[in-house]
Parts: structure tokens; C-alpha cells; sequence
């Protein structure tokens, strides 16, 4: 049955602070409001304890137990980022990629992912949010306008977040009222639109309402792009034009209201969306150039309940529903129809031990479902085959407990802190797992932080993996219920400095990756028998460094320079261990930003170096971007220039080896939008 949905509510509740942090009042252990954040210089902003992607705690970047980075509203507009894989793409360690099947895939270090995001988690606000069978996040399944920041964890997250969190995380902050005055209210809101070549066209808005433990979110979005008409040679030797359009809508809505003695938090996301692609199997004889459905809804509901100064309990429960459609032969006859769902349920425990020894207790269950994953004849309306998919169901239970000693609270002189985590996980088709973390940090001022993390993850078989069986199909794959879970393990060490209106962050890391998923031939010696079936393949491993470098000054300059380096450390020679040889070794973001009056000019420029496609080298690669921005008194209207340059950005085929490489989908061009806050 194949469901289209226009505009769902679901999503993802944040994480409640800690009863420690509702108690602080100083900047450093409060909750600042949106409209105070605005107003802090850099060094006092790095410093509000806000950040969730890396704790069950609210934290700063200095205090997190893990490498993140945050995307504030404040540099999301002034450099003009019109999605969320936009603005995440320019940071360090982390790329965005595409397959035949897929686009904005988001990667962080290198670690490739196939067609689907199931290594790096998407969050909303907090709650994860994937498909149940195949796994895949959409990081744009929120408008980049309804998102007050964006905060991305780089290396292992699982001990947090379960399964998926593989080598990081993208959690996606909805936008929130200024808090009132006492006795008082504070509301706002925007309305948007924006046009551009290419059939650009986005519209929508938001509404933001606080009062007296009351907080109310709601907003909605829609847009269209035609992309760019070019020439594809398929796998088959096939040439023809296609275009990679989009079309897309999402709502989100949250609701928190916070008492004397519990907290209650509701947030609601669903989105729809149309998209040109190129196929599973890449060649128009088995759909490329047709179009492809995505679907969801995401619904969440957590409460918290603060038992005294020392013990705060939490419990939630999720529900994420998604589907997908897509055509299989090039009359769109025959369409592949996928709908799933997740259902989680979690209770935690938060423990203030003593002043010095905090304790996180908590477990859960997830019970992921495949409703079907059919391939239909669309004129008869039959089903030609079910693919071994319909009805199935894995049940995952997971146990957490993590202890952190904070040495300033043992002796003023100690200023350093340590956290070790543990999350053990069954799931019931699967190997369990038991995975690590152990963070060390040193803080000699609460300005800069030396960390030292050992951490370790690991991602589950999706029910794709698992099940999937296509037998008619002229290039079957087939699923493994003897798959194991695929485990990471990673040394890092990181540098942190902020000097009034300077910030750097400075890490090095290792990381060994085992028991990789990926689908290689069933009968290599058999020319005849092209199947495919996935396995656990051979280790791999790389170690890297990434640079982020911000200067902000609100009357003289805005800058950032973000650079990664990635080196395969495994062996070159196997063939299930070439990941790396798809990835870039440099990759360098700058960006440049000046206010002047009611005027704001920005330009981001990003170089990728060459890098290994199937079949031939792809060489190094420039793309610019320039923003110019005008505050009236109506509004705020934005001019950008896209892709300057007009560089044809290619991405390696590293999921189809008769193919070397795939159009980013975007060439030179120009936007305007037009923003009125209320």
C-alpha cells in the first residue's frame, strides 16, 4: 500500500536538564534564551551550557565529553545556508555525499555509508529518527530557517544513542522563544519565500509563543528545485538526460511545559517529498531518471520528574513511521514500495551522587517493524514479490550506565573531569554488544579544555540486511541473518581555546573499524550469476586531524576556516577495505562575513582534493558562494550566488563500480529569498 503524506506531526524531544543545572544560575550552567544568546560575544557564548547530542546533560563545548561542533542561528544566516546539509558539509571532519539511490548522505570521517545514513544518527531535538527497514536518516526533513542550531558530534556516539550513532551524530535544535519576563509572555514567528533559476521556489514560516513554564513551537515549509538537466551514461552504456529535482514539505511541532514537579515535552515532525534519482541498479532500463517518494511522521513524548535535589527520573516513548517509493524499469510500471516503523520506550535515571560523582542509569526498547517492501505492478496493481520483508519485526533491549567525577568539586585545585559510559545491547537476530567510552578531560580555565577519548560503537543489521531478497530481479541481493553487528573502536585527542573573539578546536584521532556490512557477489566464479548478498567483511582503519579555526567580530569580521585530513591506515589491497580511496585526504572550508549598517556580505569557499572514483581518478575541486544580505524595515531580503564558479562537483560511485562518479546536482545559481519576522 503506498501512503503520501503532506504534512504529519512527529518528531523528537530534547533532553531535560539536569536538576544540577536547573538549580545554577550563573551563565555557565544555565539556560540562556535564545534572544540573550544573540547578544553574547563568542567566548561567552562557547561557554552557555546548551549543547544535548553528546550527554543526557546539557553541556558546553568545553565540558562535552565528545568532539562537537555547533552550527548557531547567528552563522546561519549571515552565510545564507539554504539546507541543513549545506551548512553541515563545511565542517570539519565532515562531508556530504550521494549514491545512485540517495543524495545528502552526510559522512563523517570518511566513513562511507552505502545508499542509506544509518553510521551517522539524525536526531530532532534529541530523539533519533530513521526508517526500521533500511536504517536511513534525512537530515533535511526539518527547513534550515526552523532550526536555532545545528550540533554535530564527530566519532563514536553509541554508548548515548544506541545503534546508528556509528562514527557520529547530527542533532538538529527546532527554533524556541526568548524566555519571558516574569509574569510575562514572549512571542514571534516568521514568514518566508524564495525564488531562484533552475525552478527554485521555498515558502513558509513558523510561530514561537513562551509563558509561565509553557513553550509552544509550530511551523511549516514547502519548496521545489528543478535542478540541473544533464547528460547520464548509465551502467548499460545508455546515454540520456535526466534531472535531479526536488520537491519537499515538513511540519514540527513541540510543546513543553515545565512545572514544580514535572516536566513534560511533545514534539511532533512529519515530512513528504518528491526527488529525481538514478536507480538502486543505475541504468534507465531499471529506472534512472524517474522519480522517488519519501514520507514520515515522527511522534514523542517525554516526561521528566526531579525527585529532590538528587535524583530526577525520565521516561519517553517514540513512534517513527517512513516510506518509500521508487520505479524498478523505465516505464515506471513496476515501483518498489518500503514502509516501516520504530517503536521505543526509555527510562533513566539521573543521580547526583554527591556534589563530585554524577550517575546516568537508564534502558530501553526498541521494536523496529517492516509493515512491507514490495515490488508492485503498478497497471494491474498486483504484488510480483515481497522480497522476504513483509511483517518482519527485530526487538532490540539495551541497558546504559555512565559515571562522570567532576575534580574541581573534589579540590579546587584538581580541574579536571572524567566520565566513563557503557551501554550493553541484545538484539534478538543479532550478536549482542557491549560498547565503551571513557573521556578525560583537563580544564585549566573554563575557556580551554585538553580531552583525551577512548570511545567505541557499534551498528546493528537493519531488517534490509537481514531479510532482503529480490530473486527476480536481474541483479538480485539477498540479506544475512547471520550478520553481526559491524563495531568501531577510536583513540582522540582534541585542543580547545577561546580568546575573547577567537575560538580553535584542534583533534587528531585513530579508528579501527571491524566487521563491516557490505554487499559483495554470492558466486564470484559464475559470470552468469551476478547476486549479490551481504557479509561482514574484512577490518579497515584510518586515522586523521581536524581544524576549526572562528574568529567573530561583530563590528569589524566573521570568520571560519575548517580543514580535515583523512588517511587510510588499513590495507590497500583488500577489496572490501578501498573506503578511504573514495575520500578526499584534504578538505578545506573558509568563510568570510562583514556587517555593515543593515547590510551583511558573506562568501564560503570549499576545496576538495582528488580522490579515487571505480574507474579513473577524480581530480580536485573549488566551489564559491557569495550572500548579500538587507534588513528593511519589512524584513530581511537575501541575494545569493551559488556555485560561482560553476565547477561540475563529481562525487565517486562507491556503491556501483561501472559508474566513476555522480553530479552533486547543482551548478552556478542565483536566490533570493525574503524573510519578515513577527
Amino acid at each position: 500500500m503506498r501512503v503520501r503524506i503532506f504534512a504529519i506531526v512527529a518528531a523528537a524531544l530534547p533532553s531535560l536538564p539536569s536538576p544540577g543545572a536547573l538549580a545554577s544560575p550563573d551563565l555557565n550552567e544555565s539556560v540562556v534564551s535564545a534572544g540573550d544568546i544573540v547578544a553574547l560575544d563568542l567566548e561567552e557564548l562557547l561557554l552557555v551550557k546548551q549543547i544535548t547530542v553528546s550527554s543526557s546533560k546539557e553541556e558546553n563545548v568545553f565540558t562535552s565529553p565528545s568532539t562537537v561542533t555547533v552550527i548557531d542561528r547567528k552563522t546561519i544566516e549571515l552565510y545564507g545556508f539554504t539546507s541543513v546539509a549545506e551548512a553541515v558539509s563545511t565542517l570539519a571532519g565532515v562531508s556530504v555525499q550521494r549514491t545512485s539511490l540517495m543524495r545528502d548522505i552526510p559522512t563523517v570521517r570518511g566513513v562511507l555509508q552505502d545508499h542509506y545514513t544509518n553510521k551517522v544518527l539524525v536526531l530532532i531535538d534529541g530523539t533519533p529518527s530513521w526508517m526500521a527497514n533500511t536504517g536511513e536518516g534525512n537530515i533535511n526533513r526539518v527547513s534550515i530557517d526552523d532550526v536555532e542550531r545545528i550540533e554535530v558530534l564527530r566519532g563514536p556516539a553509541s554508548v548515548v544513542h544506541g545503534t546508528n550513532a556509528y562514527s557520529g551524530s547530527i542533532n538538529l535544535v527546532l527554533r524556541r522563544a526568548q524566555a519571558p519576563a516574569q509574569e510575562g509572555s514572549s512571542q514571534g514567528g516568521q514568514v518566508r519565500t524564495g525564488v531562484g533559476n533552475e525552478g527554485y521556489l521555498t515558502t513558509g514560516g513558523h510561530y514561537r509563543y513562551a509563558k509561565n513554564g509553557l513553550s509552544l513551537f509550530v511551523s511549516a515549509a514547502g519548496g521545489k528545485d528543478k535542478g540541473v538537466d544533464w547528460v547520464f551514461l548509465d551502467g548499460a552504456g545508455t546515454s540520456g538526460h535526466v534531472r535531479d529535482f526536488i520537491e519537499s514539505s515538513s511540519v514540527s511541532l513541540r510543546l513543553e511545559l515545565e512545572g514544580t514537579r514535572s516536566r513534560h515535552r511533545v514534539l511532533l515532525n512529519g515530512y513528504s517529498g518528491r526527488e529525481g534519482f538514478l536507480g538502486v541498479v543505475p541504468e534507465f532500463r531499471k529506472g534512472a531518471g524517474g522519480q522517488q517518494e519519501r514520507s514520515g511522521y515522527l511522534v514523542s513524548y517525554q516526561l521528566g520528574v526531579p525527585l529532590g535535589e538528587k535524583l530526577e527520573l525520565r521516561g519517553g516513548v517514540t513512534f517513527d513511521w517512513n516510506h518509500r517509493s521508487f520505479p524498478r524499469t523505465g516505464d515506471t510500471l513496476v515501483r518498489s514500495d518500503s514502509t516501516g516503523y520504530r517503536t521505543q520506550g526509555l527510562i533513566q535515571a539521573l543521580v547526583r551522587a554527591r556534589d563530585w560523582l554524577h550517575l546516568e542509569l537508564g534502558t530501553d526498547l526498541d521494536l523496529r517493524h517492516s509493515v512491507e517492501d514490495n515490488t508492485n505492478d503498478v497497471l494491474r496493481g498486483s504484488v510480483l514479490n515481497s522480497n522476504n520483508m513483509n511483517g518482519r519485526t527485530v526487538r532490540e533491549f539495551s541497558v546504559l550506565a555512565q559515571a562522570e567525577i567532576d575534580g574541581r568539586s573534589l579540590a579546587s585545585e584538581l580541574p579536571a573531569s572524567t566520565l566513563v559510559g557503557v551501554r550493553y545491547t541484545q538484539n534478538e537476530i543479532s550478536s549482542s554488544n557491549l560498547s565503551l567510552r571513557w573521556t578525560l578531560a583537563f580544564n585549566p580555565a573554563q575557556n580551554s579544555s585538553l580531552k583525551l577519548l577512548l570511545g567505541q560503537s557499534f551498528r546493528a543489521p537493519t531488517l534490509f540486511e537481514f531479510y532482503y531478497e529480490s530473486p527476480t530481479a536481474t541483479m538480485a541481493i539477498y540479506g544475512n541473518t547471520g550478520l553481526k553487528a559491524e563495531t568501531s573502536t577510536s583513540v582522540e585527542l582534541s585542543y580547545l581555546l577561546a580568546l575573547g573573539k577567537f575560538y580553535a578546536q584542534v583533534a587528531g584521532y585513530y579508528a579501527a573499524y571491524n566487521r563491516r556490512i557490505h554487499a559483495e557477489r554470492r558466486f564470484p566464479g559464475d559470470p552468469n550469476d551476478k547476486s549479490l548478498e551481504y557479509v561482514n567483511g574484512e577490518p579497515f582503519a584510518g586515522w586523521g586531524a581536524e581544524v576549526e579555526l572562528k574568529f567573530q567580530d561583530v563590528k569589524s569580521l566573521d570568520a571560519f576556516l575548517n580543514y580535515t585530513l583523512i588517511e587510510d591506515a588499513g590495507a590497500q589491497e583488500k577489496a572490501d577495505s578501498s573506503n578511504f580511496g573514495f575520500v578526499p585526504k584534504h578538505q578545506v572550508s573558509l568563510g568570510l562575513a562583514r556587517e555593515i549598517g543593515p547590510f551583511s556580505l558573506s562568501s564560503v569557499t570549499n576545496y576538495v582534493s582528488k580522490r579515487n572514483g571505480p574507474t579513473e581518478e577524480l581530480g580536485a575541486q573549488l566551489t564559491l558562494d557569495l550572500s548579500l544580505s538587507f534588513r528593511s524595515g519589512v524584513g530581511q531580503h537575501v541575494f545569493s550566488a551559488k556555485n560561482v564558479l560553476d565547477e561540475a562537483v563529481q562525487i565517486p560511485s562507491y556503491t556501483d563500480p561501472a559508474i566513476n562518479s555522480y553530479p552533486s546536482g547543482y551548478r552556478r545559481r542565483f536566490l533570493y529569498s525574503f524573510k519578515a519576522a513577527f
